[in-house]
């Protein structure tokens, strides 16, 4: 047995029973499929924290879901509620140094985000882009090539890490536009609740500026929303550099 597998990686959530836990994942897996609701070691082993040694398991998950729409999402959550499980979120994961995919609370069901990574839009020339919260910086720089776009990329040093993650966790990148969770102009996010936000302009009926004006009604978003303690993002605009 290696040193990796002398650790349990399905732990059981603080205040949360065998049967409620089971019951959530029955209920996860009706709504997603079995194939997007992760529970073996092997599969779990990947969401834990890099940094960790093998043999801690503070940071470890109980299961993954990996929901693709809004709808998916919002399922997730309503069943979360129902059966009092703890989610942790993140957009790919990936982004190490920030946080990686594991939980802060041991034995909650992570959701993870990073099969929805679609480049939604790619406006050059008000230079900006509206992405879902899997997308990596390899997609987005991707993306702006295949359209043969004059816009050049501020990136991190992880370019397989994620944009979104990278905004919300107050990341920086390297050109005059790298303070990357000041150049968000708002998000769509879904509550604990289900209910769907839009931050900024986008709280607004047919707003015309959600994707170029970072202020908004009152409080912006992004002074709430970083590091997601207001909900889950999954449809943030970040404004661009036009060569």
């Amino acid at each position: 047995m290696s040193q990796a597998d002398a650790v349990s990686t399905s732990p059981l959530p603080a205040g949360v029973t065998e049967a409620a836990l089971s019951r959530a994942l029955e209920g996860l897996t009706a709504a997603l499929g079995a194939d997007r609701v992760l529970t073996s070691d092997a599969d779990l082993r990947e969401f834990r924290d890099p940094f960790q040694h093998a043999t801690w398991d503070t940071n470890t998950a109980s299961a993954v879901v990996m929901p693709t729409t809004v709808e998916e999402i919002q399922e997730v959550l309503r069943v979360a509620n129902e059966h009092r499980v703890p989610l942790w979120t993140h957009g790919t994961g990936r982004n190490n140094g920030y946080g990686g995919p594991a939980p802060r609370v041991r034995g909650s069901v992570i959701v993870s985000l990073r099969n929805m990574n679609r480049v939604l839009e790619i406006n050059e020339e008000l230079g900006y882009a509206v992405v879902e919260p899997g997308v990596r910086w390899f997609d987005l720089y991707e993306a702006i090539k295949a359209g043969d776009h004059r816009l050049m990329l501020s990136i991190a040093d992880l370019g397989w890490g994620g944009v979104i993650g990278n905004t919300l966790d107050h990341g920086a990148t390297y050109m005059p536009y790298g303070v990357d969770m000041g150049m968000q102009c708002g998000m769509e996010v879904v509550l604990a609740n289900g209910d769907v936000m839009r931050t900024g302009m986008g709280a607004l009926p047919d707003g015309k500026a959600w994707h170029v004006y970072k202020r908004g009604l009152g409080q912006p978003g992004r002074k709430r929303s970083g590091r997601g303690d207001v909900g889950l993002a999954h449809d943030p605009l970040l404004s661009g550099t036009l060569m």
